[in-house]
């Protein structure tokens, strides 16, 4: 998508949102996030840095982020990876300023670590099916529900998402049955010929679980 493009396609979520009762959030390229921020949908960065403002050349600086009107940010993406002991203060720098933290994951296991740090949510995400449409509720569904039981022992009120290879309403309600509360999606819906009317079909999946 173009620039363009892609602030239309924004535009048109908030009214899928609303139709649905769905809340989306969109995570775009770092350099569309002020230009996006006037729009009724919650806009996430992709990445956000351990960095305060003044001497932070090149880094995202959450304050920055919050005071631009960003919602909250994804945190060790697979494409993004950064250590546990970043993670950690990240977490604590987006919660003192009233964002929301989505960390993803990998594994079971790092989705407990994970948790247990308390962000709003964890999306787990086996970097083998990211962008192959092949879902991971019908490929490695175990992973979404043994996430959630392990999430579900802890004292915690992080919420479990899931990612890759979600294409369609199916993925969704599986997922949702498995004992996801979202999910996360890039390819399949901005690689497809209609991306909205996939959103739309992703929107209404939770609707009918």
């Amino acid at each position: 998508m173009s620039d363009d493009d892609t602030r239309e396609f924004v535009k048109s979520t908030y009214n899928i949102s609303r139709a649905s009762g769905t809340e989306i959030v969109i995570a775009p390229p770092q350099h569309l996030l002020k230009w996006l921020s006037d729009l009724d949908t919650k806009i996430m960065a992709q990445h956000v840095d351990i960095a305060e403002p003044g001497s932070s050349t090149g880094h995202i600086v959450p304050t920055l982020l919050k005071n631009s009107g960003i919602y909250g940010a994804i945190i060790n993406h697979s494409e993004h990876r950064v250590p546990l002991s970043h993670i950690t203060k990240i977490i604590d720098a987006l919660n003192k300023l009233n964002m929301v933290s989505v960390v993803c994951t990998q594994t079971v296991d790092e989705t407990i670590t994970c948790a247990k740090l308390e962000p709003d949510y964890v999306a787990i995400e086996p970097p083998e099916l990211i962008g192959t449409g092949k879902s991971i509720s019908t490929q490695q569904p175990a992973l979404i529900r043994d996430a959630r039981s392990s999430i579900d022992k802890l004292n915690v009120q992080t919420k479990l998402l899931c990612g890759a290879g979600i294409v369609n309403g199916s993925d969704v309600s599986t997922a949702l049955k498995l004992g996801s509360s979202g999910i996360l999606v890039a390819s399949g819906v901005v690689k497809a010929d209609d991306p909205l009317q996939i959103l739309e079909e992703l929107a209404y999946a939770f609707t009918s679980v």
